[in-house]
């Protein structure tokens, strides 16, 4: 794309800029009709009639009718740009030739021009249009041509009121003989066009928002005040005297009070949680029927404004919080009692009561059931193969300084046993019935003690699913694999001689599985027979560790003659190891479950996280 300016032509011909001089010797592509009429569209023009803002783009179209009785236009495809010639003066035309961007730079006096003509018929089928600089649409009009002055402020966000310290947008606007121009509009205003006085407002030129300030001082008889007027027309001037809404921000006169409430989550509830936290919100209505509340941005009342009176709770006035008091012994029979008014306005106030809700915040368990498990016994060690112990000989021979004794018989390890697993811990429960503070609901209070470990207390809801009580043996460890004998072709030293000779290896049998451990002992004090229907007690044996399989062996003198023992421990050959035996499993342990008075004590020593939400 390029731009020619002032009084420089340019000539596009076959889609290219050509400057001052038309390209001949072309030949325009076949048409298959014969052009009688051709014409220029423009969509979108910034200006009006005959005058265009400059620096403004509009959509371009040239349409040419054929003896063919039809158009053909560059925008549907059917008219080709080779088969025009386009001039333009102060008009850039793109590459396709569907948008024109008039000069910017134009001058004073200078004017845009743009022609379109057929190829071969330039003097018959030819159009042009001329285009004038609306300067005035980029400067604003001349003083002498503005005969109106407005100034228009949008406080559509606040109702119609103008709330101090919050910005409004602002538009100024003239008026001529035939258009209107405003700032940040189309045609444009330019703010250098205008003198603007403000007195209490903070002007904000490049977004054009006025701000109200928050010091009283600074306003002009209480109020704010702008004054506008078009330079070189001191007559026409225009002053917005605005009157703050400070109310909206600093809330009514307490006079004007009509109805107060305690409003927002706090009235959702008729009883609360002890030591929760709730934020107070009020609301209060003026004589106009205008609302204000704590939690709105506006209309609003700030929290200086709240004046509040509890009973069994604290109020934090700085963050407008309520926390109820935690002494759930002492909130036993009482209410908590929230009493709110406007400062200055007692008369209208508004309370809520509040009973504490004992049920909500109990420290219920949250475990379905409880499981233990015995350690599970260690795997035997894996027999090292012939092949490895013979290279470790060696290995401790060449550090020695000896030589390896001569052996004819050289075995794979044997497999170790597995060891036997752990019996499950054993638990002792003792349990008894308590109630929820308020006596609504049935509790079960607990001890577990496991072997080994400090006791536990849980807090359990008695209409709930009967919990289980589990202790696992340990799994015995499983039998090592026996080590695989060679297959007779490693060399050896002897003390007279240096030779190669295969020898017998022989597989190292496998470990025995470890036996499983026992289940656990459990034992249940309850303090009445009606608490055994609340516990499920289970005693499993442990599963007995898996057996070691035997080592490979071999033939003396043979090659590739090993193999490794079936299911059973039958060896597939004579030279392999023998397989070790599956672990027995363990056996189930002691369950021991009785109305037990020792029982009612385990309120002595439960925790006062739990003890000070029952009663006993």
């Amino acid at each position: 794309m390029r731009k020619a300016s002032g009084g420089l032509v340019a000539i596009l011909l076959f889609g290219l800029f050509l400057g001052g001089c038309k390209q001949t010797g072309i030949k325009a592509p076949a048409t298959g009709y014969q052009p009688v009429g051709i014409e220029m569209s423009f969509a979108g023009l910034a200006g009006a009639g005959k005058f265009v803002i400059p620096g403004s783009k509009a959509k371009f179209d040239v349409i040419v009718k054929g003896d063919d009785a039809k158009s053909h236009s560059l925008s549907d495809g059917t008219l080709r740009m080779e088969n025009l010639v386009l001039e333009s003066k102060g008009i850039t035309l793109s590459k396709d030739g569907r948008e024109i961007l008039f000069d910017s730079s134009i001058g004073d006096g200078d004017e845009y021009s743009i022609s379109a003509s057929f190829i071969g018929h330039e003097d018959k089928i030819r159009t042009k249009r001329v285009f004038l600089p609306d300067f005035a649409a980029l400067r604003g009009p001349e003083p002498e041509d503005v005969k109106q002055l407005s100034v228009g402020i949008d406080r559509s966000a606040t109702d119609g009121e103008f709330v101090p310290g919050r910005p409004y947008p602002i538009e100024i606007s003239v008026t001529d003989d035939s258009r209107r121009y405003k700032t940040g509009g189309v045609p444009g205003l330019p703010l250098d066009r205008l003198k603007i006085v403000t007195s209490g407002l903070e002007f904000d030129a490049g977004r054009m928002l006025i701000t109200g300030s928050l010091d009283k001082a600074l306003l002009h008889k209480g109020k704010y005040k702008i004054e506008v007027s078009y330079r070189g027309r001191p007559d026409l001037t225009r002053t917005e005297v605005i009157s703050p809404d400070f109310a909206a921000i600093e809330g009514p006169a307490p006079i004007n009070i009509k109805t107060a409430f305690i409003v927002g989550d706090l009235k959702k509830h008729d009883a609360v949680v002890p030591g929760s936290e709730f934020r107070l919100d009020l609301q209060v209505t003026d004589k106009k029927g205008r609302v204000y509340r704590t939690d709105w941005e506006f209309p609003r009342i700030p929290r200086n404004r709240v004046r509040v009176r509890t009973k069994n709770l604290d109020y934090d006035k700085q963050a407008g919080r309520l926390r109820f008091s935690g002494d759930l012994r002492k909130m036993m029979g009482r209410r908590y009692e929230i009493t709110a008014w406007y400062r200055g306005r007692k008369s209208k106030k508004d309370k809520v009561v509040l009973k504490p809700d004992f049920i909500s915040g109990l420290p219920l368990m949250k475990e379905d059931e409880l499981v233990y498990r015995g350690e599970d016994g260690h795997d035997g060690r894996h027999g090292r193969s012939a092949g490895a112990l013979y290279e470790a000989a060696v290995k401790r021979a060449a550090a020695e300084g000896t030589k390896v004794a001569r052996q004819r018989e050289g075995n794979g390890e044997d497999g170790g046993n597995g060891a036997d697993g752990a019996k499950g811990p054993s638990v002792t429960i003792r349990a008894r019935e308590v109630s929820s503070l308020d006596g609504k609901k049935r509790l079960i209070l607990m001890e577990v003690k496991v072997q080994g470990e400090p006791a536990r207390y849980f807090l359990r809801s008695w209409d709930g699913a009967p919990l289980r009580v589990a202790s696992y043996g340990g799994k015995g460890g499983d039998g090592g694999n026996g080590g695989d004998g060679s297959r007779g072709d490693e060399a050896y030293f002897s003390d007279d001689e240096y030779e190669i000779e295969p020898p017998v290896y022989y597989g190292g049998a496998g470990g025995d599985g470890g036996r499983g451990g026992d289940g656990g002992d459990i034992r249940l004090l309850v303090s009445r027979e009606e608490l055994l229907k609340a516990f499920v007690l289970e005693s499993h044996e442990g599963p007995g560790g898996r057996k070691g399989t035997g080592g490979a062996g071999s033939v003396s003198g043979a090659q590739g003659m090993t193999g490794r023992p079936p299911a059973g421990g039958v060896a597939a050959r004579p030279n392999s190891g023998r397989a070790g035996a599956d672990g027995p499993r363990g056996g189930a342990g002691e369950i021991r479950a009785e109305v037990d008075e020792f029982a009612n004590e385990v309120v002595q020593q439960s925790p006062k996280e739990i003890n000070d939400w029952i009663l006993y």
